[in-house]
C-alpha cells in the first residue's frame, strides 16, 4: 500500500502539501464553532446530512440563491461527508475529527496531497489495531476499550475484485463498474457476515 496505489484506485490528487498541524485547543474550538453553526451539542454525520439537505431545499424548493456564507458552508459540509464516510471512515457515530479539521480552511483543500492523507490515516489505523487487538479485555469497565476494528479505507484491499464478474480490474478499479454494480457491492459490504464478507470473495491472508 502506497499513496500511488490510493491515487490509482480512488483517483484523488497525489502530490502537494500535507495539512497543517493543530493543537487540542484549536480542535476543540473548531468543534465548538461547528456545533454553534449546526445548533447541535453532538456532531454526527446525520447532523451534517440534515444541514446539507436544508441548504439544498433552499435552492430547489424556495428558489432562492444561497448567500456566500451558505454556499461556503454547503461546500464544506459536502467535503466533510466524503472524508467521514468514504476516505477516512470509522465505526464511531461522532464526526471524524479529520473531517472537521481538514475542511476548516477551504482555500487550502485543493492544495493537499489527498492520496498521502488517506494512506497515512490507514497506516496509523493499522498500527493502532495491531497494538490493541491482542490486548486482554480490561478487568474494569473503562471509557475507551481496545480497538478490535480496523478503521479507515480498508475494503479495497480485502475484497478480491478480479473474481467479481470476470472484469479486468487493474487500478483504477472503480472506473470499471457501473453505478448499479457499485451499489450491489456496497450493499453486500454493509451486510453482516463474519465468514464470507456477505458473499464477496476475500483475498487470502498472504495477499491482503
Amino acid at each position: 500500500l502506497t499513496p500511488w496505489v490510493v491515487n490509482k484506485i480512488l483517483g484523488v490528487p497525489i502530490g502537494g502539501d500535507m495539512p497543517p498541524t493543530y493543537t487540542m485547543k484549536e480542535r476543540n474550538d473548531e468543534f465548538d464553532k461547528l456545533r454553534s453553526i449546526l445548533g447541535k451539542k453532538d456532531l454526527t454525520i446525520q447532523h451534517i446530512l440534515e444541514k446539507l439537505k436544508k441548504l439544498s431545499d433552499i435552492e430547489e424548493e424556495k428558489n432562492r440563491v444561497l448567500t456566500e456564507e451558505e454556499s461556503e458552508l454547503k461546500l464544506r459540509l459536502f467535503f466533510m461527508t466524503v472524508i467521514d464516510s468514504y476516505l477516512m471512515p470509522c465505526t464511531s457515530s461522532t464526526l471524524n475529527k479529520e473531517a472537521v479539521m481538514l475542511t476548516r480552511n477551504m482555500d487550502l483543500i485543493t492544495k493537499f496531497d489527498w492520496s498521502r492523507i488517506v494512506y497515512e490515516d490507514l497506516r496509523e489505523a493499522v498500527l493502532r489495531w495491531h497494538a490493541e487487538k491482542d490486548k486482554p479485555p480490561p478487568k474494569k469497565p473503562r471509557r475507551t476499550r481496545p480497538t478490535r476494528t480496523l478503521h479507515g479505507w480498508t475494503q479495497p484491499y480485502s475484497v478480491d475484485y478480479p473474481k467479481l464478474k470476470g472484469k479486468d480490474l487493474l487500478p483504477p478499479r472503480i472506473n470499471k463498474f457501473k453505478k448499479k454494480e457499485l451499489m450491489e457491492i456496497a450493499n453486500k459490504c454493509k451486510a453482516k457476515s463474519s465468514s464470507d464478507y456477505a458473499e464477496l470473495p476475500l483475498k487470502s491472508r498472504s495477499r491482503t
